[in-house]
C-alpha cells in the first residue's frame, strides 16, 4: 500500500493524547514538500519615552525542519516630536514606514528608537513563507503512549522523515516498538523520532534496524532533541544501517543532555557521532538469545495468557526479536 501526501505524512498524520497499541504498518509513506503561507496583522504599538528600544513581540510559530524560511514585516511609525529615524537589524528606516525581511526564526522585533521621545508603531502585519516535510508512521504527536508497533517498509520524505514519530512533544511513551523500515531524505532521517519539542520521553524495549539515508543528517534512534526535552531511554538498541555525511549512532547529542540513557546498545560505530552512554555490541553478540532475554529484559511471548505481563516478543537465536503479531 502506498500513503502519499504534503507537509505532515504518515499512516496517522497528527494526534494528541492518545494510547495506540498495535499499529503495524509494512507499505509505502511517501511524503513531499508544501509551502505554507500566512499573513496576520498585530495590534499597534507604542513606546515609553524613556525606553532606548521598542521590542515587539512576534506570535510567529515555525515547525522544527522548517527550511526556505521568508519572514516580512510591514508598518507604520510616528515619533511624539520631530525624530524621524528608526533602525531595525542592520536596516535603517526615515520616512514613516517600515519593511524588514528576514530568513531566520524570529519571535521578537527590537525597534532601535534614535531619541527618548515615545514611538507609536501602526498598521502592522507580518506575512510568513516556508516550505515544511514531516514523513513517518506518525507524523506528529503530543501526549501519547505507543506500544506494541512497527514499521516496515519504505519511508520516504523531503526534510524530516522517521521510522515512528516525525515530531513528538508532551509526554511520550514508546515500549516494545520497532521500525525495519528503509528510511530515506532529502535533510533528516532517524530511526524512531524526527525531532522533540518539549517532549518528556520515556523509551523501553525499543529499537531501530532501520536503513537510513540522508543528505544532510541521520540519527540511529532519535533526531533534533531540542533543550526542553527530558525523559529515559532504556533497555534498547540501533542496528541496519546509516548512510549519511553527519550522522549519529543513536541520538543526537547536541542537546540531549537532560535525556537519561541506561542499558542502551548499538552495533553502529562508523558514524560521525557515538553517543555516550551506549554500548557497542557486534551483530553476533547483540542478538544472542540470553543477549535479548536476560540483558535488554525484552520479554518472550508464551502464550496469550501472558500479554498482560508485556510478554510480547517472539526471540530467535541470530535473529532479531520481533512482536508475535508480526508474520514477518
Amino acid at each position: 500500500s502506498l500513503i502519499a501526501g504534503k507537509n505532515k505524512t504518515g499512516l496517522i498524520s497528527s494526534t494528541s493524547g492518545a494510547t495506540i497499541d498495535g499499529i503495524r504498518y509494512a507499505g509505502t509513506i511517501r511524503g513531499r514538500q508544501a509551502e505554507i503561507a500566512e499573513t496576520k496583522n498585530l495590534k499597534d504599538v507604542i513606546s515609553d519615552i524613556a525606553d532606548e528600544n521598542l521590542i515587539l513581540n512576534l506570535p510567529i510559530e515555525i515547525p522544527l525542519g522548517a527550511t526556505d524560511i521568508d519572514i516580512k514585516i510591514t508598518g507604520d511609525y510616528k515619533y511624539s516630536n520631530s525624530s524621524t529615524t528608526i533602525k531595525i537589524g542592520d536596516k535603517t528606516f526615515n520616512d514613516g514606514h517600515f519593511e524588514y525581511i528576514t530568513t531566520d526564526k524570529i519571535n521578537q522585533l527590537v525597534v532601535e528608537k534614535s531619541s527618548y521621545d515615545a514611538l507609536t508603531l501602526t498598521n502592522i502585519k507580518y506575512e510568513l513563507k516556508y516550505n515544511n516535510s514531516i514523513t513517518s508512521l506518525i507524523a506528529a504527536s503530543n501526549n501519547i503512549e505507543i506500544k506494541n508497533s512497527y514499521s516496515k517498509g519504505k519511508i520516504i520524505g523531503d526534510n524530516l522523515t522517521s521510522g515512528i514519530i516525525g515530531v513528538a512533544s508532551g509526554n511520550t511513551s514508546i515500549k516494545n516498538t520497532y521500525t525495519l523500515a528503509d528510511v530515506n531524505s532529502k535533510k533528516n532521517a532517524s530511526g524512531i523520532i524526527g525531532a522533540t519539542q518539549s517532549a518528556n520521553l520515556d523509551f523501553e524495549q525499543t529499537y531501530s534496524s532501520a536503513n537510513l539515508k540522508a543528505l544532510e543528517e541521520a540519527s540511529g534512534l532519535i533526531s533534533n532533541i531540542d533543550e526542553k526535552t527530558t525523559g529515559i531511554i532504556k533497555n534498547s538498541f540501533t542496528t541496519g544501517t546509516i548512510d549519511s555525511s553527519n550522522s549519529s549512532n543513536f541520538i543526537d547529542i547536541n542537546l540531549s543532555q537532560n535525556l537519561i540513557s541506561t542499558n542502551n546498545y548499538t552495533t553502529l560505530n562508523k558514524t560521525n557521532i557515538l553517543t555516550p552512554n551506549v554500548t557497542y555490541v557486534t551483530e553476533n553478540q547483540l542478538l544472542t538469545t540470553n543477549f535479548i532475554k536476560n540483558t535488554l529484559q525484552f520479554l518472550e511471548y508464551n502464550s496469550e495468557n501472558s500479554l498482560a505481563n508485556d510478554n510480547v516478543w517472539l526471540i530467535n537465536n541470530q535473529k532479531l526479536p520481533h512482536l508475535y503479531t508480526d508474520d514477518q
